[in-house]
């Protein structure tokens, strides 16, 4: 008797509107919880940043189970994979938050947008993809635009954009772990199974790096918690109700998010070799979905966020409605 497949709970897509705002729900969402870990990792570091981030999103993620498919949703046949993940989801996510502490934010998501680049060139060797003239053109564009945010010999952030990029490779690698994992394994299980090797990562250092939080920074951690688990369940059902090419682009509203975070509640004013690094990101960014649509149909698009969970939602979805 072989294995029952998992319980995949993603319906076809028929409602692109719906699809749309619970995706600009969820984007905001999640930009909103990336402010506030800029905010509390100035003072507690990034190790506790990440494990209160990822034990406070845990019960969250449990109260989302049921609505999942139940317990069973969170059956695996592929555990290896998932820790091979979740180690390189520990080192990205460490990336991330330190780019978020040390960076304006608007500079962090330009730097970790240029990951559907990084990807593109890496499904060559791990995937065995093919990349064409027209998706080449544009990774050397995106990757000129990376060139003008981060300007190289412009020393007064060099570590910090370094550790941006870093983190933008190893999301590119959670991408295609992601893209292996996604034909046996449920949207849930793959959120909750990196959510889980973060918190227990983490917290091996907490013996030496805890610092007891005040009550408001307690009620900012927690506010994480809930932010990243809602705003995960509003990007599931925004692939349930339309295709990943379409919402794919709503992705770089995470830019317009950070710059206006970075304005209001950090001074921060996005520099014109960011802005303009940007243009060429996201316009690079913009035509590699185009022509992976074209290529594979409407459900293909590159999926690239500070939150494993887009990426798990839309491969989840593309896999139950081609």
């Amino acid at each position: 008797m072989t294995d029952p497949e998992p319980v995949m709970t993603t319906q076809p897509a028929s409602r692109p509107l719906i699809g749309i705002l619970f995706m600009i729900a969820g984007i905001s969402l999640l930009a909103t919880l990336d402010a506030i870990v800029k905010i509390v990792s100035q003072d507690y570091g990034v190790a506790q940043t990440i494990f209160l981030r990822s034990l406070l999103a845990l019960p969250v993620l449990m109260l989302l189970v049921p609505f999942e498919g139940g317990f069973s949703a969170l059956k695996t046949k592929r555990p290896m994979l998932h820790l091979s993940r979740g180690v390189v989801m520990v080192i990205t996510a460490c990336c991330f938050v330190y780019s978020f502490q040390q960076l304006p934010l608007s500079d962090a998501y330009a730097l970790i947008f240029s990951s559907p680049l990084i990807l593109t060139v890496l499904a060559v060797p791990l995937l065995g993809e093919k990349v064409g003239r027209h998706r080449a053109i544009a990774v050397v564009i995106g990757f000129i635009g990376v060139l003008i945010a981060v300007r190289p010999g412009y020393v007064a952030f060099e570590v910090a954009t370094a550790i941006a990029l870093t983190g933008a490779l190893g999301y590119a690698l959670v991408l295609i772990f992601i893209r292996q994992m996604s034909k046996t394994e449920t949207t849930i299980a793959i959120t909750f199974y990196a959510t889980l090797i973060l918190t227990a990562a983490s917290a091996t250092t907490m013996p030496w790096l805890w610092q007891t939080p005040s009550l408001e920074h307690c009620l900012m951690y927690v506010a994480t918690g809930v932010l990243g688990g809602l705003g995960q369940y509003c990007l599931t059902l925004a692939f349930r109700h339309a295709s990943a090419s379409l919402l794919a682009p709503y992705e770089y509203l995470s830019l317009i998010w950070g710059a206006f975070y970075g304005y209001v509640v950090f001074g921060d004013i996005p520099g014109f070799y960011t802005i303009a690094g940007s243009v060429f990101i996201v316009a690079s960014g913009l035509y590699i979905i185009h022509r992976e649509r074209m290529k594979a149909g409407p459900e293909a698009a590159v999926i690239v966020s500070t939150d494993p969970a887009i990426a798990a939602s839309a491969e989840d979805q593309k896999d139950n409605t081609g």
